[in-house]
């Protein structure tokens, strides 16, 4: 439990940093989102490829579909539009689960933090 409640503070931490972050450097929202998306979308790359795992692998292990994945790594949510990846938390659990590691650890770097 405890250690829900510290990855649950860390994201909403994170979220309000990134708030900042755009309003700050006078960018966009969207265009931080983008940002962050393609970053996650990098570090899940990293992740899998370090694994020796394919997209499809990972994609069926964590219960979501290949093309779901497939667009997350390209930092995107929807292909046709072209918006920013926004995945949900569950979808992050899965995520790292599978790539042995954690949440906090598979965000860290969008915030210009090296992962553990």
């Amino acid at each position: 439990m405890a250690e829900h409640m510290r990855a649950h503070h860390a994201i909403y931490r994170w979220s309000t940093r990134a708030q900042c972050l755009g309003n700050l450097l006078k960018v966009s929202e969207s265009a931080v989102e983008k940002h962050l998306a393609l970053i996650l979308g990098q570090r899940l790359a990293t992740l899998r490829e370090a694994r020796g795992l394919t997209q499809e692998e990972v994609a069926l292990a964590a219960g979501i579909s290949r093309n779901h994945y497939q667009l997350l790594e390209n930092g995107l949510g929807v292909r046709k539009t072209k918006a920013p990846a926004n995945p949900r938390l569950s979808t992050l659990i899965a995520l790292s689960e599978v790539l042995g590691t954690t949440v906090p650890d598979l965000v860290d770097e969008m915030f210009g933090r090296t992962a553990s």
